[in-house]
């Protein structure tokens, strides 16, 4: 399983200086390394769609920036990458994110990522059922990505498939971490299918 909160490829130098700081810990370090790198440490959150939230809210040019950052630093981190290219899509910089999915469906380890992203930017462009398959092709490579069976779940609301979303919901429910997301997905699904009564509970 892929986490937002692993440290991935490190550059050896910045974690030399983290473990020779003034007051640096073992602990501290392996907090760090374990459960506050990778995404995590770049935006504060490990939830996509947390991200993908801020990057409609607004905040996408300053996210932006931060990630440009953030891929000079560590190139190999398919995360930053992948929330780089969310940005870029919230900026409507649809060529510069399609050229980010190639790049990181051409690499094994950042696949996942590459299809998560092209899924975003196909819905973006209004292409839900193929937004559908990048997701479903994203879920294959990880099939504990939450994040990544939400993205469907509302993909499929946005193809008039709210049924099917409705019943993805109720696997999703299942997760311990999915709970929340569920109920998104099932209220959305139902407001779809004009069952706003049910969808309010």
């Amino acid at each position: 399983m892929r986490s937002s909160v692993l440290a991935g490829a490190l550059p050896l130098r910045g974690l030399l200086d983290l473990a020779f700081a003034p007051g640096a810990t073992r602990p501290a370090l392996e907090t760090k390394l374990r459960a506050e790198s990778g995404l995590f440490g770049y935006l504060g959150t490990g939830d996509l769609m947390e991200v993908d939230a801020r990057i409609e809210s607004g905040d996408a040019e300053a996210a932006t920036d931060h990630l440009n950052e953030a891929v000079t630093l560590a190139p190999g981190v398919a995360g930053a990458r992948l929330l780089r290219g969310m940005a870029l899509l919230g900026d409507g910089d649809l060529s510069t994110a399609e050229r980010a999915v190639k790049l990181l469906k051409g690499s094994e380890e950042s696949r996942f990522a590459g299809h998560f992203l092209e899924g975003l930017l196909r819905s973006s462009r209004g292409n839900t059922e193929s937004a559908v398959e990048s997701f479903e092709a994203a879920i294959e490579l990880d099939p504990d990505s939450v994040d990544a069976v939400t993205a469907r779940g509302l993909a499929l609301i946005k193809a008039g498939r709210a049924d099917e979303a409705i019943s993805l919901a109720e696997k999703l429910s299942r997760n311990e971490s999915g709970e929340v997301r569920s109920l998104k997905i099932r209220a959305s699904a139902l407001a779809a299918n004009n069952d706003l009564e049910a969808a309010e509970a």
